[in-house]
């Protein structure tokens, strides 16, 4: 029997209902499209953003739908991939660091917050997806969301005259840049994944609307992270050398101009020495608090508690280290940041094993290569500015998880459905002769 090519899509059509009166197209399209907004409503367990009600929701019409069909909740599947296993750990490291905490009430709201930033996102994304389809539909909304914040940055930033870092709807100027860098990344996948002329121009601007908004908030962080983001979707869909080059080169030169048209203001708020520079700041700050965690590397704060005070020249100011490992670090110990590095690891294996088995122009590559260099940008952005600057952003760290996942278990349901062991990698058809013996 000749070996069927295997479909990454799902079936057509019109073998189900509109994707508008799907609940888990309407579910996925509301939990990841709006965390390109941060804010939220304040409450006794911190803030609750829109994304995060959503995630709620999610999960708890997933675990009902599961009982009632008599399904387990989290399929060992789901539990069995490395980095869900991982992150679990994380998350119960954090759990533990509450018997160092202080202020246990704030470490309790601590525990609901990053409850509903890594395993509430992780689950969804996971385990509600039933067509690629569903999940390409709730991704591609957050360009156009993204595309208003973007508009009004550029808006506030001309009334500046670029002096000023915008903050626009009262978002921090990295909450926008981290949105802008995600809008970016999901249109480079689209590019590299799509056959159509017109849709690659379209996906183009939006590319490029991110660098502009990043640019218009002056999130130099968030530059870097679309940056760091193309180069690993081109390695992954196998891009070739001469496109790589294009897109470098490019970047060079917008960066370049981009440069020379910031005000000298801007500039050396960037790279200046002698003045709070945001370079400064972020040295001062990591040789401020290294030497402690050096010293104690297994003491603990706890999750949510007050942070360590660091002194710049005269003043003296509370601080979070503007970087992740060193964050965690303060609060979980040392095990917190060797975690939290395995986690990242563990979902770049898994998206580079994903983009491996699915051919490059198909739905499931689009998927995986946007979570892929959502976690390799978000990462990034962890490393030079607060991991947790936005609670709606951070949200799509482990959203992206999620999806490599997703990718991952469809690929494997798929195969086992059909009897391939690989994707696009088919046996080649015996002559008849052969296949008769």
């Amino acid at each position: 029997m000749t070996a069927q090519p295997l479909n990454i899509l799902s079936a057509s059509k019109s073998a189900k209902p509109p994707i508008w009166k799907q609940k888990t197209a309407i579910i996925l399209t509301v939990a990841f499209a709006l965390t390109v907004s941060p804010h939220g409503m304040s409450s006794p367990v911190g803030v609750i953003t829109p994304p995060s009600i959503a995630f709620i929701l999610g999960v708890l019409w997933v675990f009902y739908s599961r009982f009632s069909v008599g399904k387990p909740i989290v399929p060992m599947a789901v539990l069995s991939r490395p980095v869900v296993f991982m992150s679990l750990c994380y998350f119960l490291v954090g759990l533990i660091s509450g018997l160092f905490a202080a202020d246990k009430f704030m470490w309790g709201k601590e525990v609901v917050q990053r409850t509903m930033i890594i395993i509430l996102p992780m689950l969804l994304f996971s385990l509600v997806p039933k067509k690629p389809e569903d999940l390409k539909f709730a991704i591609l909304w957050y360009l156009p969301l993204c595309l208003i914040i973007v508009f009004f940055a550029g808006k506030d930033a001309t009334q500046t005259g670029l002096n000023e870092a915008t903050y626009t709807f009262g978002m921090h100027k990295n909450q926008i840049a981290g949105s802008c860098s995600i809008m970016s990344t999901i249109a480079i996948a689209a590019m590299v994944t799509s056959r159509r002329t017109n849709f690659r121009w379209i996906m183009l601007f939006f590319a490029f609307a991110g660098a502009i908004g990043c640019f218009f908030s002056q999130g130099k962080a968030g530059m870097v992270c679309i940056i760091i983001a193309a180069f690993v979707i081109f390695i992954a869909s196998r891009t070739k050398p001469r496109y790589i080059v294009i897109f470098a080169t490019t970047c060079v030169i917008l960066g370049a101009g981009m440069w020379k048209l910031m005000p000298d203001k801007a500039r050396e708020h960037v790279v200046s020495t002698k003045k709070w520079s945001t370079t400064e700041i972020r040295l001062t700050m990591w040789s401020d608090i290294f030497p402690v965690l050096k010293d104690e590397p297994f003491s603990a704060v706890g999750w949510g508690n007050p942070l360590i005070k660091l002194i710049h020249g005269e003043q003296m100011y509370y601080g979070d280290c503007a970087n992740v490992l060193l964050y965690d670090w303060m609060q979980m110990s040392i095990v917190g940041p060797l975690l939290l590095i395995s986690v990242i690891v563990l979902a770049i294996k898994q998206g580079l094993d994903n983009a491996r088995r699915i051919p490059v122009h198909t739905v499931l590559q689009f998927i995986n290569l946007v979570a892929l260099g959502t976690v390799c940008g978000r990462f990034w952005h962890a490393m030079v500015d607060t991991f947790w600057i936005g609670r709606g952003v951070t949200l799509t760290t482990w959203a992206a998880i999620g999806m490599l996942i997703f990718v991952k278990l469809y690929l494997d349901q798929t195969q086992k459905s059909t009897g391939q062991v690989g994707v696009g990698r088919a046996k080649p058809a015996l002559p008849q002769k052969a296949a008769a013996r």
